[in-house]
């Protein structure tokens, strides 16, 4: 198993009206890291029961550089954890690492041109555990999803962000080519490329001093295939209990019809230790 930290990225679309923007130049820095645990133990406990013992590390990081009428907004994710129940061998519960940095030239108009880079990976293998034995499916770096895009983004303060652009898509695997494979073709390919579209938000609302909404989406159309759009939406609420205690739900929604042609859903509900390292 590989353990890391790292990187991540959230990117959204609403509709929110807010006023505001950050003034100074330099360095912003932003770096909020978080640690879950969850334990039963039964011994002769009459109604039954198997013992579980599960853990979750997070990271959540934005470095944002302004200069003038240039700005450079780096965010990165981090989120992985594991479950043990009863005998059975511990399995993985969350494993992502996620990158995105945007290059925004601040025209003073209602849009400003933009150009960026996002990067989404995990940190060890994943393993499909419907037969009687595990199947791996998935490893560091395998795969892979790149996207390099271009256009106009709109910014509402430091609460709303969106943009639209032209991007390129890649799916880059080594062991496990079904990400990236076309069935179309007799060939197995580790590698798929897509030129299309993006539309991309970034939402970070505090709803009150202790509670803060997040949520992003990103959708990439193909040009090839505009009727069928790759959407990613994450969403965490985060409620602070006390300096260092938070309670945090998170649903998270993919639709990626070369994966699977149902949506997937993922959702968690945690209680624990958050500390803001910058």
């Amino acid at each position: 198993m590989k353990t890391a930290l790292v990187l991540a990225f959230l990117i959204v679309f609403g509709c929110v009206c807010c006023h505001g923007s950050q003034s100074s130049e330099g360095w912003k820095v932003d770096l909020i890291g978080n640690f879950n645990l969850t334990q039963a133990s039964f011994s002769n406990w009459s109604q039954g029961g198997e013992n579980t013992l599960g853990w979750q590390i997070g990271f959540d990081g934005a470095f944002t550089y302004l200069r003038g009428q240039s700005e450079i907004a780096n965010k990165f994710k981090l989120r992985y954890g594991m479950t043990k129940t009863g005998d059975a061998e511990a399995r993985k519960s969350i494993d992502e690492i996620s990158l995105a940095s945007i290059y925004t030239y601040r025209a003073g108009l209602f849009v400003d041109p933009y150009i960026g880079l996002n990067a989404v990976t995990q940190i060890s293998k994943g393993y499909d555990y419907a037969e009687a034995s595990k199947t791996a499916i998935s490893d560091f770096m395998d795969p892979v999803y790149l996207m390099q895009s271009a256009g106009l983004g709109h910014r509402c303060g430091e609460i709303f962000r969106s943009r639209l652009g032209f991007a390129l898509k890649e799916t880059m695997t080594k062991d496990f080519p079904t990400y990236s494979d076309d069935p179309s073709t007799p060939e197995t390919e580790k590698a798929r490329v897509e030129i299309g579209a993006e539309l991309a938000g970034d939402l970070h609302l505090e709803l009150t001093e202790r509670i803060l909404l997040s949520s992003s989406l990103l959708a990439f159309s193909n040009f090839k295939t505009t009727r069928e759009i790759d959407v990613t939406w994450d969403t965490t609420l985060t409620a602070k209990v006390e300096s260092y205690l938070a309670v945090t739900f998170n649903l998270k929604m993919i639709y990626d019809r070369d994966v699977s042609k149902k949506r997937q859903i993922k959702q968690g509900l945690a209680v624990g230790l958050t500390y803001a390292f910058m």
